[in-house]
């Protein structure tokens, strides 16, 4: 059973570039965006490299970068109307 639950979990859809793009024109390290978001450097980093994050540390990390959750998520096909 817990298999068909890591198969249902769908990936976040992560907008790495701006995330980076956000944290880079703040001037903040990796550091300075754990410190501010409570979430550890190591996990920022590996998202920013392309692992996955639970939608509710994306919205920490979006809530201390002073933007809204949208902001961090790559645009889903359907999402324009």
């Amino acid at each position: 059973m817990a298999d068909t639950a890591k198969r249902a979990r769908r990936k976040t859809p992560v907008d790495r570039a701006a995330l980076t793009r956000l944290r880079l024109e703040k001037g903040w390290t990796i550091s300075e965006l754990s410190r501010q978001s409570d979430v550890t450097a190591s996990h920022i980093s590996a998202v920013e490299q392309g692992a996955d994050i639970r939608i509710t540390t994306l919205a920490k990390l979006a809530d201390a970068l002073g933007v809204s959750l949208p902001a961090v998520l790559l645009p889903q096909n359907g999402d324009s109307e």
